[in-house]
């Protein structure tokens, strides 16, 4: 396997868990922000949200790592990251606020 597919499958990996909500609130994995470790009702919906984001970031990726090999795939993955976590926090104001 190419070193170059090895980020994307690790976000998409480290993604799942918190697309299932099996990651209880804590300092070390996840969407921490003050506002997701203060209860359940927060941390599981931005955890399972950004945990799609970072899904969708880390497949596209992969994709354009398979098919585009010549590219700067590593400059469009930490892009589409950025985007993934700018989503989330987009996302985290819809979900919390109702």
């Amino acid at each position: 396997m190419r070193s170059s597919l090895f980020p994307p499958i690790l976000i998409i990996l480290v993604s799942v868990p918190l697309i299932f909500q099996w990651i209880p609130r804590n300092r070390l994995y996840g969407f921490r922000i003050p506002r997701t470790l203060e209860s359940d009702a927060a941390w599981y919906p931005a955890n399972k949200m950004a945990g799609i984001l970072l899904t969708v970031a880390g497949v596209i990726w992969l994709l354009l790592a398979i098919f585009l090999p010549g590219w700067p795939n590593e400059v469009i993955g930490v892009v589409l990251l950025i985007v993934a976590a700018v989503l989330s926090f987009v996302s985290l104001s819809r979900i919390l606020i109702p």
